[in-house]
């Protein structure tokens, strides 16, 4: 079935459309990393003024957790003392009472989650008012052959992943929305690469039944993806999460500037933006939106690096990154259109 944007859905019909709120969050998953790079990117959004615990959440496996957590008012200095349980297990349980420590038996109407019913093999998003969320995150995050299937309502699911890394297709409906992608692109090698194709197709339809608004993408550097390296277990490392979080949140403090200016400047043309922050002070960031593999840059310097995705190409350069945040670049239906404001 098609799941409709804006709306609560699962594999048996939809639930009611949720009012349009001026922001709405999307966290991915990425193990025990990608729970440290959503809840660093967020820590980062909400220093720079950007109200993202107060924005509706949808989570998937690792971003079930940042969700859950940052509408509970609890930080990653919480989400950090949790143990990290040895994988592959067959422990029924073993998750839920992982969240159960750091989440109880709350419910939150903010919070969806996604998982994928074990008997259909289809995504369920499911409200967090309707569940304990740490029944819904530990669902969410049961990875196929690393931990057990969770049971909620008598049936069994599984990692929202095996859907969509971000499911970011059922985002709630509002003015802008900020993906949070912990998976996409440079991490864990093809792995990445696959999951962050999927993502541009699912950003691009996004775009196209919400024309009206505005969605950003942020994922991890080449700086946090050599932190974790290409293996997907190392995702599950607390060492690794450790040192993502300090990158994480300063990527999230620069995007939220950036935000912050395209708001002021009233830029509603700017329909996708997506930030990677080096440590050296520069900025790769994408031009435009999807912007054909036979278009050049533009006036303001050769290409850096292209990542074929499909039909459609996303080109990189590098910007300086100016005093107070990064500015957005403009981007016209064919391709840059601008240059990024001073």
């Amino acid at each position: 079935m098609t799941e409709p944007v804006g709306r609560v859905t699962t594999d048996d019909g939809a639930g009611p459309a949720r009012p349009r709120h001026p922001l709405a969050m999307v966290y991915g998953g990425g193990g025990v990393v990608g729970i440290a790079y959503t809840a660093g990117v967020a820590a980062g959004l909400t220093s720079a003024g950007i109200p993202v615990a107060d924005a509706p959440a949808l989570g998937t496996s690792a971003g079930s957790w940042t969700a859950s957590a940052l509408a509970l008012g609890l930080t990653w200095a919480d989400l950090d003392k949790l143990p990290v349980p040895s994988l592959p297990t067959v422990r029924t349980g073993v998750l839920a009472g992982i969240a159960r420590q750091a989440f109880g038996e709350q419910t939150h109407p903010l919070v969806s989650i996604s998982a994928v019913r074990l008997r259909s093999g289809r995504r369920r998003v499911f409200d967090g008012t309707s569940y304990p969320l740490a029944d819904l995150a530990a669902a969410s995050s049961a990875v196929p052959g690393l931990l057990p299937p969770h049971r909620i309502d008598g049936e069994l699911y599984v990692d929202g992943g095996m859907w969509s890394a971000t499911s970011v297709d059922a985002a709630d409906d509002a003015q802008t929305v900020i993906v949070v992608a912990p998976l996409a692109g440079r991490m864990v090698g093809p792995m990445g690469r696959v999951a962050g194709a999927l993502l541009e197709r699912e950003l691009d339809q996004w775009r196209r039944a919400n024309p009206a608004a505005h969605i950003w993408m942020v994922r991890p550097n080449r700086a946090m993806a050599s932190i974790v390296g290409v293996r997907p277990l190392a995702l599950f490392d607390r060492e690794r999460a450790t040192a993502i979080y300090p990158l994480a949140r300063a990527q999230g403090l620069r995007l939220g500037a950036q935000v912050q200016h395209a708001a002021a400047a009233g830029h509603g043309h700017q329909r996708l933006s997506t930030v990677w922050w080096h440590p050296a002070g520069r900025t790769s960031a994408t031009v435009g939106t999807l912007v054909p593999t036979a278009r050049a840059l533009g006036p303001w310097g050769a290409a850096r690096d292209t990542d074929t995705m499909g039909p459609v190409a996303i080109t990189h350069r590098e910007l300086p990154a100016p005093q107070g945040g990064v500015r957005p670049v403009r981007a016209g239906p064919q391709g840059p259109a601008g240059r990024p404001p001073e």
